[in-house]
């Protein structure tokens, strides 16, 4: 039996920061601090994979916070993302990081939901900031990334712009910081047929 495409129909959105004194190189960053952020965000028990930024219409209205279904999640199992996250050194210069995913969402000539797209934000800071910083940077370059997904494909804006965003002040020698969107429940599209 062929089966069609399959398309997330509930997500969640997360985030979470990491920092720490060690790491191994090359990227120092990439063990202690982003697996700290992984944890803080609820989602350490997972297999990450990331993926680009499309948004099926059958996710609007589902996208819920973590909290919400973190006791439904199974360890082990792969869990597919769209992250906006990294990871920095404060001998770089760089002493925090804020990140961000921005979702905008298309309609038809109709009026009618086509879908939608998301766009990710990633910022370093020679200084610490708060979290109106944070918020402000994100939605700015968010804003200004969704609008172009929309008008990229001469789509018109179906709602208001989501926004999610988490920053990180580095105390240590590292840190990480992720925003993400996880998919949980999936169906699939009708198979297709070639003449």
């Amino acid at each position: 039996m062929a089966y069609g495409t399959r398309y997330p129909t509930l997500a969640f959105h997360t985030g979470g920061i990491g920092e720490s004194d060690d790491g191994m190189p090359p990227q120092p960053f990439e063990t202690f601090c982003y697996d700290s952020a992984l944890l803080q965000a609820k989602i350490e028990n997972f297999n990450i994979v990331p993926y680009t930024s499309v948004l099926p219409k059958e996710l609007f209205g589902n996208i819920v916070p973590v909290d919400t279904c973190v006791k439904s999640f199974k360890h082990g199992a792969v869990l597919e993302v769209i992250m906006a996250g990294r990871g920095a050194a404060i001998s770089e210069g760089n002493h925090a990081i804020a990140t961000g995913i921005g979702i905008c969402w298309g309609k038809d000539k109709n009026g009618e939901l086509i879908g939608g797209w998301a766009a990710e934000y990633v910022e370093f800071f020679p200084t610490w900031i708060n979290d109106e910083i944070a918020e402000t940077h994100a939605k700015m370059w968010l804003k200004k990334s969704l609008q172009h997904e929309l008008d990229l494909r001469s789509v018109a804006k179906h709602s208001e712009f989501q926004y999610f965003h988490n920053y990180i002040n580095i105390k240590q020698k590292f840190g990480f910081c992720l925003t993400a969107l996880g998919f949980l429940n999936f169906e699939n599209a009708e198979p297709v047929k070639v003449n």
